[in-house]
């Protein structure tokens, strides 16, 4: 090829030519016919300009430098001015060429269309004077809109608005001191709260969402027991929490319920419903203060319905009341030193003292309800005896004496005498 040549730029073309007498590249922008001196190299092209289409954007790396009207700076050797190690973002436009030592970072983009109920979470690269903000600030842009890219902002994340139905909670976290979107409240770093509001929430740059909780709904046969994790106020009962409290939550309170951040959910306590027929053992029963009486044991009779209370609260047994017939028996010992009251336990119908691992009788007919410190050994029958209308019965027979049978056979005969005696005069008023 000879040193001077002819090329035929099209229109929306344009090359680069390099003088070597003072190494300087120029541009030459169709429609022309370039003559190429010898002491001209073409480096480039002819390349088609860049086309940008609608709605999308392209990123230009060392950009030429512009002044305040948009005129391309050149210096004094005719070079063209360039930003070194910036980019440039260009929207859609006019075709337009690359200038000496621009480059085109990737390929055409579409531009980022963010629909409603969600948002791009920014972060600025460097300080942006027009806004006001400095490097490593953050700010959204929220939907319906386009977001126009910038080279001194960053995508950190996309975001969307959590959808809150009935019987849900939205808890959020403070990333840093700010004052929240929805109550314009000042929150410190790390502290958390609950949106209730039925619908869609987007937080806010400053808020982070961590978990949407949903009601826990009660019956009357159950109840929640929580525990506060941290100092707060309980709005539902109206008291202020302490870090490692425990309370139930019952059905009387609330129908559903939502736990605060504060406080977690260790598990659900079942209604114990005793009838008139049976009872309950309880360890370490609260007092009406509601402090726990650790150690100590309760009898609850029923009918009765109740919630165990946590932490300390344990049901020992549920046990139905002793029957005995008049044949019947139970052989009782005691577990600790108790006054035995009058009736049903004291054989001599006084009260007197149990001591530990003292036995003892008690007889029927009739119900026998334990008390606590006394444990049933066992139920026996009696040995003999005899029905109506003595109604005797003898449950030791080892233990009776010749005078003691003599002293029974007696008065089993006076009470079937008296028996006879009283049908005679009921016969004989019946003759008459």
């Amino acid at each position: 090829m000879p040193r001077d040549y002819v090329i035929k730029i099209p229109p929306l073309c344009y090359l680069h030519v390099q003088d070597r007498n003072d190494n300087v590249t120029r541009m030459e922008v169709g429609p022309r016919t370039f003559t190429c001196m010898d002491h001209e190299t073409v480096i480039l092209g002819p390349e088609p300009m860049k086309v940008i289409p609608p709605r999308h954007y392209c990123v230009i790396a060392d950009p030429v430098m512009r002044d305040g009207n948009g005129v391309i700076q050149f210096d004094k050797h005719g070079q063209v001015k360039l930003r070194h190690g910036d980019r440039e973002v260009r929207l859609e436009q006019e075709p337009f060429p690359l200038y000496p030592g621009e480059a085109l970072v990737g390929k055409m983009e579409p531009l980022l269309v963010v629909p409603e109920n969600k948002a791009l979470r920014l972060r600025a690269i460097r300080d942006l004077k027009d806004k006001g903000l400095q490097a490593g600030a953050e700010w959204l842009f929220e939907g319906p809109g386009t977001y126009i890219p910038r080279v001194d902002v960053d995508v950190v994340e996309s975001l969307a608005a959590h959808v809150l139905r009935p019987g849900q909670a939205l808890r959020l976290r403070a990333r840093r001191t700010c004052t929240d979107k929805k109550f314009e409240r000042e929150r410190k770093m790390g502290e958390e709260w609950l949106v209730t509001d039925e619908g869609a929430y987007l937080p806010s740059v400053d808020e982070e969402a961590m978990e949407v909780i949903d009601a826990v709904h009660l019956s009357q046969d159950t109840a929640l027991h929580m525990r506060a994790l941290a100092d707060f106020h309980d709005p539902l009962f109206g008291v202020d929490r302490r870090s490692g409290d425990h309370w139930l939550v019952t059905y009387d309170r609330c129908h559903s319920y939502i736990r605060s951040p504060f406080e977690e959910l260790v598990g659900t306590k079942q209604l114990i419903t005793l009838d008139n027929r049976h009872f309950a053992a309880i360890r370490n029963p609260i007092d009406e203060d509601g402090s726990f009486l650790l150690g100590e044991e309760k009898l609850v009779r029923g009918p009765a319905r109740f919630f165990l209370q946590p932490p300390h609260e344990q049901l020992l047994r549920t046990e139905e009341v002793q029957v005995l017939a008049k044949n019947e028996a139970l052989i009782l010992m005691a577990k600790e030193r108790f006054e035995d009251p009058v009736g049903s336990y004291a054989a001599n119908k006084k009260a007197c003292i149990r001591y530990p691992g003292e036995t003892w009788y008690v007889y029927g007919p009739g119900e026998f309800w334990p008390p606590l410190e006394v444990s049933v050994r066992k139920r026996v029958r009696a040995a003999f005896g005899f029905e109506e209308p003595v109604n005797f019965y003898v449950f030791q027979p080892g233990r009776v004496a010749l005078s003691g049978l003599l002293v029974v056979l007696a008065i089993v005969l006076m009470r079937m005498l008296y028996t006879f005696l009283l049908g005679r005069d009921d016969a004989s008023y019946d003759e008459l």
